[in-house]
């Protein structure tokens, strides 16, 4: 199991007070979630910063139409070529644990573009435990599987061949994506252009 090594610091570590926040945060938002949506941009900063605004991202989730979410994160300890993945089976959270899709992450491992980062630089990097406790509020009552992704640098070559592995599961109606605003876009450049051909 991954530990959730900024609770505490970048946000609470107690579940009573983090579900508080998080739902103080919800209060006046309009509850329309969009069972067509497939991608949302949400911010990774402390949530002192950046919880409003994350939680106004995830309200246009539709839960109940999600089994599977790929959040990426940049990463910001290590140099990486490409997107890597890890192999924990479970991620903790203050609100209790997410279940990896660690059948989807095996598959990623062994392609173009994707390497495997140890136990120390995965919890070492912040950009995509800041949305687990987000993704377990938000699906307390449904099954969700994550599959995270931390994202380094690449040419286009490698974005294309990350995009192409990325496709299958983008035209999944049942799996969505999450990330943070940056080069990240790039990557799904080519997703957009291939749904509308």
């Amino acid at each position: 199991m991954r530990i959730a090594t900024h609770a505490g610091s970048w946000y609470s570590d107690s579940s009573r007070a983090l579900e508080s926040q998080i739902k103080s945060s919800s209060d006046g938002l309009p509850n329309v979630p969009n069972p067509t949506l497939k991608y949302i941009i949400a911010p990774h900063a402390g949530y002192a910063y950046s919880l409003s605004t994350a939680v106004h991202a995830y309200s246009h989730i539709d839960a109940s139409t999600i089994k599977t979410v790929f959040v990426l994160g940049p990463s910001h300890h290590f140099f990486l070529r490409g997107c890597a993945v890890d192999q924990f089976s479970s991620l903790q959270t203050p609100l209790g644990q997410l279940q990896v899709d660690v059948n989807i992450v095996d598959s990623l491992s062994n392609l173009k573009g994707f390497s495997v980062v140890n136990k120390q630089a995965s919890e070492d990097e912040h950009s995509i435990e800041m949305h687990l406790p987000l993704l377990k509020f938000m699906f307390k009552k449904e099954n969700v599987k994550v599959v995270p992704i931390i994202v380094g640098d690449f040419n286009e070559t490698m974005r294309d061949q990350i995009a192409s592995s990325l496709l299958p599961y983008f035209n999944d109606e049942v799996i969505m994506f999450i990330s943070k605003q940056c080069r990240i876009h790039s990557l799904f450049s080519p997703l957009t252009s291939a749904i509308s051909e």
